[in-house]
């Protein structure tokens, strides 16, 4: 039984064995279809980690755009108010008061008073920031504050104007 397991006597034991050229190259073919695999996989988790990321960004970017709109909303909302309040002040105190603010904010909050009011306040200011707002409501200028030149929208009679 055991001599079917134990080499023959006449077969040379531990002689060195031949590697060829073949060999090595069949072994180099080898350790690259390796490397391939792993650099496949490695790929393959970057690939899915930019996916995420990107994702990420999307929420993030959509996360900014509503806040965006809360803050111009809030924003729209403020300037109602301050036109709310100057068209119920005495126009010249307004006048003095919006042309401390400068033209461009001045505008915003002209632009979202009734006209009648706003004209009334216009008509007491100095000429020049005068013209000036008169230029930004007109859309001859448009204010550096990234904003649109506002507009006169007279609200319905008895109401505060509408929100822009």
């Amino acid at each position: 039984f055991m001599a079917s397991f134990l080499p023959k006597e006449e077969e040379p034991v531990g002689e060195p064995i031949e590697i060829t050229e073949t060999d090595n190259l069949r072994a180099q073919i080898l350790q690259l279809r390796r490397d391939y695999v792993a650099a496949q996989a490695t790929i393959e988790s970057q690939m899915q980690q930019l996916a995420e990321k990107d994702r990420i960004i999307t929420e993030r970017e959509d996360e900014i755009a509503r806040l965006r709109d809360t803050l111009n909303l809030a924003r729209d909302q403020n300037i109602q108010a301050a036109a709310l309040i100057h068209e119920n002040m005495d126009a010249s105190e307004s006048a003095i008061i919006l042309a401390k603010l400068g033209a461009e904010k001045a505008s915003l909050i002209l632009g979202a008073m009734r006209e009648s009011k706003a004209a009334d306040v216009l008509e007491m200011m100095d000429k020049d920031i005068a013209t000036q707002i008169t230029q930004i409501l007109a859309g001859f200028t448009t204010p550096s504050t990234g904003t649109s030149p506002p507009a006169l929208t007279p609200p319905a009679s008895g109401t505060s104007p509408p929100p822009q």
